[in-house]
């Protein structure tokens, strides 16, 4: 049943949105330049990492490890400064401790017409090698 609804759903959206509306809606575009009412959705600019630091190997891991990865997401607030971090995946966990106390030295830069008015968050991902 549920696949037979997703089909459904599939083939109605395809019906919706052939070649030739897709064309017409990009022609619109195309002559409304200066007018944003037609823009579907809006992507801010990222922020740019202005200070990266160097990721050293922690001491407290076995020799037979070499690598790992650590997913960390960040809190950063309108100047770009690191306020919380959390670890959202790690390869192992014995590498977290040295992960978040590298996100914390993260700075970040934001594009002049993209100042955001709140904190945000972004995700970075730290490869940890010998």
């Amino acid at each position: 049943m549920r696949t037979s609804l997703l089909w459904l759903a599939l083939c109605l959206v395809k019906i919706a949105y052939s070649q030739d509306s897709v064309k017409s809606f990009a022609d619109t575009i195309s002559e409304t330049k200066n007018d944003t009412s037609s823009i579907l959705c809006y992507f801010p600019s990222q922020p740019v990492c202005t200070f990266k630091p160097d990721i050293i190997f922690p001491q407290n891991v076995s020799s037979r490890i070499d690598s790992a990865k650590v997913y960390v997401k960040m809190r950063l607030d309108t100047l770009g400064k690191v306020h919380e971090a959390l670890i959202l995946r790690s390869t192992n966990k014995s590498f977290n401790r040295a992960a978040l106390k590298f996100a914390r030295q993260f700075r970040f830069e934001w594009a002049k017409d993209a100042e955001p008015k709140n904190s945000v968050w972004v995700a970075v991902l730290l490869n940890f090698k010998r």
